[in-house]
């Protein structure tokens, strides 16, 4: 029997036989049950899994499943009873973004799953959408319309090839894992969101845009000349692509990718490596900062067996844990910030704090940052507890800086957080005293503000000052 013929025994037959756990979502899509990334394309014969970048036809299943060599594989389905199907030539469409006419200006359900859930600061989710790779849309699955985040794949020309989806509302009777993540179809497989700091010398890997996020907003200091990229899992040909393009822009070859058929880029680059001395001049030019697991650190030492260079920069494992991504390290970088002692911190916070105010794009928060900086010398007399300014940034509610509100000593650790959850949620009126109440910080907001409410401004200030966010 032929190579080709065994190409056509039906790899449905195939997962079944070996005991894959297959679900037909579709009427040609099967989905392993364990790996959502994991497709079975009943139609062309073929399979694909996306987070590994890895696919094939029947016979790399075979290979895969199995792990054993070509050889093998093929005795495996000569020996088999497996019937043959009609094998359809598979066509890759181009890529059409079809979500642009429902996407939303405002921004504002992106924007909140991004700095409430995954603890990122707005002047990052800033960042990243002036640079055009963020936007919100509604999507329609079925009669199910729910709003998305859109992480766009950008070409260095500003042309998009590709985009992947993030649920934000939490529907676990639709996804198995809580929210929509999807690759939108006929993606550029080999791309993912990017965005370049300076002109790029150098290049990081992380396997997921919140992530890429996540990594930018924890080390953005050290950032310069280098370009992040998010691989939607571990696809060694997204590095390919990536490094062959900036490659050829270090070597002076222009439209280098361009002239290197896709399907020659892993040789291409593995040449590269192995029989030039470019590496040698370049060798902090691939870092992967991807998940610290066991599948990313397998990712790692396969390229460099493969003798690329890699400079490696996997997200510190969490206490007890035994894997971690960038996001979770932040979301408990900064739990940990907000419960720091006052004695080491009341200064950092409202330095912290003050940052944030005044680099905020919110015309609202540079209001509060001017007046605070008037406000500040009041707090540095005698006797006048500086907590009163951190209060003072702290707490927005209904449009009104509460600065008539002061405080007493008893309630600096308290005041601390809050002052914490303020620069976290940026100004998220009325959070800042319902998150602290909620977080057993403060008893309770109400009797709070009436037991320690001053008429400060009576007395200090003399007129308020209303904020218009």
């Amino acid at each position: 029997m032929s190579i080709d013929e065994l190409k056509k025994k039906s790899i449905i037959d195939v997962a079944a036989n070996l005991g894959v756990p297959l679900r037909q979502i579709g009427s040609n899509l099967y989905e392993h049950e364990e790996h959502d990334s994991f497709r079975v394309f009943a139609d062309t014969n073929t399979f694909k899994w996306f987070s590994r970048d890895v696919q094939g036809d029947v016979i790399n299943f075979v290979e895969l499943i199995k792990n054993v060599p070509t050889n093998e594989a093929l005795y495996y389905l000569q020996h088999g009873d497996f019937k043959p199907v009609q094998v359809q030539e598979i066509k890759q469409e181009p890529f059409r973004y079809f979500l642009k006419p429902y996407e939303r200006a405002d921004f504002r359900e992106a924007r909140q799953y991004l700095t409430k859930e995954r603890k990122l600061s707005d002047r990052t989710v800033d960042f990243f959408h002036a640079r055009g790779v963020l936007a919100e849309a509604v999507k329609k699955t079925n009669a199910y319309y729910e709003p998305v985040i859109v992480f766009k794949y950008l070409d260095n020309d500003g042309e998009l090839q590709g985009a992947s989806l993030q649920g934000i509302r939490e529907n676990r009777s639709l996804y198995e894992r809580g929210r929509l993540k999807q690759i939108v179809k006929n993606s550029d497989g080999m791309m993912g969101l990017s965005v370049s700091i300076g002109q790029p010398k150098r290049l990081v890997f992380l396997e997921a845009p919140i992530d890429l996020m996540s990594y930018y907003e924890m080390n953005k200091d050290k950032l310069s000349d280098v370009r992040l990229v998010a691989m939607e899992g571990l696809k060694e040909a997204t590095i390919s692509r990536y490094t062959l393009e900036l490659a050829g822009d270090l070597m002076g070859k222009d439209n280098w990718l361009e002239k290197i058929e896709p399907s020659k880029r892993k040789i291409t680059l593995e040449a590269l490596a192995k029989t030039t001395k470019f590496f040698e001049k370049h060798p902090d030019l691939i870092t992967l900062a991807v998940d610290n697991d066991q599948a990313g650190r397998d990712f790692i030492d396969k390229l460099q067996d493969k003798g690329l260079p890699i400079v490696v920069d996997l997200p510190p494992l969490l206490d007890g844990a035994e894997k971690s991504d960038w996001n979770e390290v932040l979301k408990v970088q900064k739990s940990e910030q907000v419960l720091r002692s006052p004695a080491s911190s009341l200064n950092d916070l409202i330095a912290e704090a003050k940052e944030e105010l005044q680099d905020s794009v919110n015309p609202g928060m540079k209001q509060v940052y001017e007046y605070s900086e008037k406000v500040a010398p009041l707090f540095e007399k005698p006797g006048i507890d500086q907590t009163k300014f951190a209060f003072l940034l702290a707490n927005m509610e209904n449009n009104t800086v509460y600065n008539h509100y002061a405080i007493q000593e008893d309630y600096v650790e308290e005041m601390m957080a809050v002052t914490k959850l303020y620069v976290e949620f940026q100004g998220r009126k009325p959070a800042m005293l319902d998150a602290a109440v909620e977080r057993e910080l403060l008893a309770d907001k109400e009797t709070f503000l009436r037991q320690y409410a001053q008429d400060f401004i009576k007395n200090e200030l003399q007129t308020p000052q209303s904020i218009n966010l």
